[in-house]
């Protein structure tokens, strides 16, 4: 992976948590409160590099 496109997807991991939590709660019907409102995880923990 680039640098670049690393700084980018650690750009956007944000917005994309957020796309995917609404995303689960509304599939899931679950309280949103069950989902955490920022991403737990780091870039790399999410792609294995750590």
């Amino acid at each position: 992976m680039t640098t670049n496109f690393k700084n980018f997807l650690d750009d956007e991991l944000p917005k994309i948590y957020i796309k995917a939590r609404k995303a689960a709660i509304d599939k899931t019907g679950l309280n949103s409160d069950r989902f955490p409102e920022t991403c737990p995880y780091s870039l790399d923990e999410i792609i294995g590099m750590d």
